[in-house]
């Protein structure tokens, strides 16, 4: 996998006005557009291609070992598994 995937993933994003994207092992990569899951390709992810991706975002002054990239990524679901999609309030 060449370097460069993810930031034509986050332009791609941009252009759509995407709010989300999904890395996730064997799925393809998945944006949220408008409350909509879609697929940019069909091309499967690798069980190591998204920890690949997100060290592409990685700076040299942050940690870029495998151990925080897998506590950040345990943070990440951690923090979705806890966010609950709220429903607009009806008015009587």
């Amino acid at each position: 996998m060449s370097g460069g995937n993810l930031d034509r993933v986050l332009r791609l994003m941009a252009e759509k006005k995407a709010s989300d994207v999904f890395l996730s092992a064997r799925t393809p990569i998945l944006i949220k557009i408008n409350g909509q899951i879609m697929q940019l390709t069909d091309q499967v992810l690798t069980p190591s291609q998204p920890r690949q991706l997100l060290a592409e975002m990685v700076t040299p002054t942050q940690p870029s070992s495998a151990s925080a990239l897998s506590s950040n990524a345990a943070r990440w679901q951690r923090c979705s598994a806890t966010s609950r999609p709220t429903s607009p309030r009806s008015t009587r």
